[in-house]
């Protein structure tokens, strides 16, 4: 059992970033969701809302970020045009991240047609899980792991099959039997040692075509994965989130040891 890709996601929403090797830390991997689309009032805005934020193309410049879409201008974005301290809004928690950038805004705004503004916490977080695990802008943990077989098993019974990029893990793991990960509590992957924590539950966004920025016509995976994977009391799941017990390096390929179970 090994691991088989390794994402970040700098900008909430917008496409990922593939890398062969990683350094991990609390907040989990390296500008993962550092940077969020949000309302004039702080509140973020997602793929759930406005599909075509799949559409964004994400790379990071030196000391920022690099945004490039479909009819648009590249932009690139430093950190030192976001200086204004904001009110930021993700899931129920207030917090505060930073703003400001005028150019970056209207070039949302813009794109998605509707006000927006771009924010940006780094590893300075103000929000936190339970008062001491760092949060970025993710939705309530650090890390999201899926298991390839997983996916593969939901494609068997699909007539169109679907990418691992629609669940926007951040962690693939190659090997496992399909959903084992479900039991799993403690795994270790070259020196990291990652605490499992929670059933991800999933929405509407798993249904949106990461090369298109079209939402499926018959609400697939979701629909499927409903008959399947509606766990009481959980929701819809595919994928469980963790936390980093233990930070360091993990590389495409390394071994992954299960420490402890949930029976």
């Amino acid at each position: 059992m090994q691991v088989k890709a390794l994402y970040s996601y700098p900008l909430k929403s917008a496409a990922g970033i593939s890398y062969q090797e990683v350094s991990v830390n609390p907040m989990g991997l390296p500008n993962d969701r550092h940077w969020m689309i949000a309302n004039p009032e702080g509140k973020f805005l997602t793929g759930r809302q406005f599909p075509e934020m799949v559409l964004i193309q994400v790379t990071i410049a030196s000391g920022g970020l690099h945004l490039s879409a479909p009819n648009m201008s590249d932009l690139i974005v430093s950190l030192e045009q976001l200086t204004t301290t904001s009110a930021a809004h993700v899931w129920g928690q207030d917090f505060t991240a930073r703003s400001g950038c005028a150019k970056a805004n209207e070039w949302l705004s813009h794109f998605l047609n509707t006000p927006a503004q771009l924010m940006y916490i780094g590893e300075l977080t103000t929000r936190f899980r339970d008062g001491s695990t760092p949060l970025s802008f993710a939705d309530g943990y650090p890390i999201l792991l899926a298991g390839q077989s997983s996916l593969d098993e939901l494609n068997q019974k699909l007539e169109s099959p679907v990418d691992m990029r629609q669940f926007r893990p951040n962690i693939v793991i190659d090997g496992a039997p399909a959903f084992e990960e479900d039991f799993w509590t403690l795994i270790q992957i070259g020196e990291v040692e990652l605490a499992v924590k929670k059933y991800c539950e999933r929405c509407v966004f798993t249904t949106v075509n990461p090369d298109t920025g079209e939402k499926s016509p018959d609400n697939e995976p979701l629909t499927t994965l409903s008959g399947f994977r509606n766990i009481p009391e959980k929701g819809i799941c595919f994928g469980q989130n963790l936390e980093v017990v233990k930070s360091g390096t993990i590389r495409v390929g390394d071994e992954v040891t299960i420490l402890d179970w949930a029976f």
